[in-house]
Parts: C-alpha cells; sequence; structure tokens
C-alpha cells in the first residue's frame, strides 16, 4: 500500500511541475536588448509569395 500511495505522491508532483511549467511568466524575446547587432535588421525584406519578382 505504501509503494501505491508514494506513487500517487510522485504523480501529483510530476502533474504540478508540469502545470508550473506550462503557466510560467517569461519575458518577450522582442523586448530583449544585449546590445549586439548581428544586421539582420539590415536585409532586404523578401517579396510576398505570388508577388513581383
Amino acid at each position: 500500500m505504501s509503494a501505491e500511495i508514494q506513487y500517487e505522491i510522485d504523480e501529483q508532483r510530476a502533474a504540478e511541475r508540469r502545470r508550473a511549467y506550462v503557466n510560467r511568466d517569461l519575458p518577450l524575446l522582442s523586448d530583449y536588448d544585449d546590445g549586439v547587432d548581428l544586421g539582420w535588421d539590415d536585409l532586404p525584406t523578401p517579396p510576398p509569395p505570388g508577388g513581383p519578382q
């Protein structure tokens, strides 16, 4: 009986960890700036699909 109870407790803890992971509040990456410019903003914008070439 003790093994079954420990299994249920472990399952509940794992479920709580999964919920905490899914519900975590992360900062937006668009607000992140480390000061390094990789030049990606300088690339030309590709034409839309099916548009003029």
